[in-house]
């Protein structure tokens, strides 16, 4: 009964021993899968362009891909912290493409004049520099790239901009969209903001006390807000440009700024 008993243990033993190191493969081909698409995801930037020529530029460490989403790829090739990298592509249409780039170590991207109509950067958390000038986007989400220093959105169809996760934001630049409202106050380290050319009918600058430079031309504020804008300046001075006269400059003046009315330079 004992040695039968035995002999049974080992037999289960042997089993374990036969089925563990499958059972070990397994888990850990499984995690290496999942690590892998991890660390995909968190590199992958995705656009949609809808031009005949998309033109991108990107600036890191290592090495990067792109897929231009018509079975043409640009893949492995060198990026550099100091430079920008060209990259171009012809399409045979003018349909939307939707671009993917790869690269865990891209700390800006540049995508200008190239129609881009949608871009998701929210798994990019390295991107410090981001530049999407003269295109058609109405939607641009960075609340993921809480590493953002420098931010040029201008000439799009941006109707709302939400930067109030993006506090190490030292330049914004948002000229020529549709925002009728900005809100800069969690953005301390904001040094200069360009914001002319919209529809704003306030702007609270109050919190921005490294703010150097400044230009709200064109907008829709009233010489009441203009004013109180000036009364809520710090007073180590910098540069504000404007488009009127209507404003009560020497609030401003007596705080250390320059004042320049755009229309005195033509």
């Amino acid at each position: 009964m004992t040695n039968s008993k035995s002999k049974q243990q080992n037999n289960t033993a042997s089993l374990v021993w036969i089925v563990s190191p499958h059972l070990f493969y397994l888990i850990a081909t499984m995690i290496l899968l999942t690590a892998c698409r991890s660390e995909k995801a968190e590199s992958q930037m995705i656009l949609t362009v809808a031009k005949e020529k998309a033109v991108i530029e990107l600036r890191g460490n290592g090495r990067a891909s792109i897929d231009w989403g018509d079975g043409t790829k640009d893949e492995n090739f060198k990026i550099s912290p100091r430079y920008y990298s060209y990259n171009t592509h012809i399409y045979s249409d003018t349909l939307p493409h939707t671009i993917t780039i790869i690269g865990k170590n891209i700390t800006a991207l540049l995508c200008l004049d190239s129609l881009l109509i949608d871009l998701d950067i929210s798994n990019n958390l390295k991107l410090k520099d981001l530049r999407v000038i003269n295109n058609q986007l109405t939607n641009l989400d960075v609340a993921k790239n809480i590493a953002l220093v420098s931010l040029d959105c201008g000439y799009n169809q941006l109707t709302n901009l939400d930067i109030s996760k993006n506090s190490a934001l030292m330049s914004l630049r948002c000229r020529n969209n549709h925002l009728t409202n900005l809100d800069v106050s969690k953005n301390t380290n904001l040094k200069e903001l360009y914001c002319g050319n919209n529809q704003l009918t306030n702007l609270d600058v109050s919190k921005n006390t490294a703010l150097e430079w400044l230009n709200f031309s064109n907008n829709n504020l009233s010489e009441t807000a203009i004013n109180e804008l000036f009364s809520t300046l710090h007073s180590m001075g910098g540069i504000i440009y404007l488009s009127t006269d209507n404003c009560d400059k020497s609030i401003a003046k007596k705080k250390g700024w320059m004042v320049i009315v755009e229309e005195d330079k033509k």
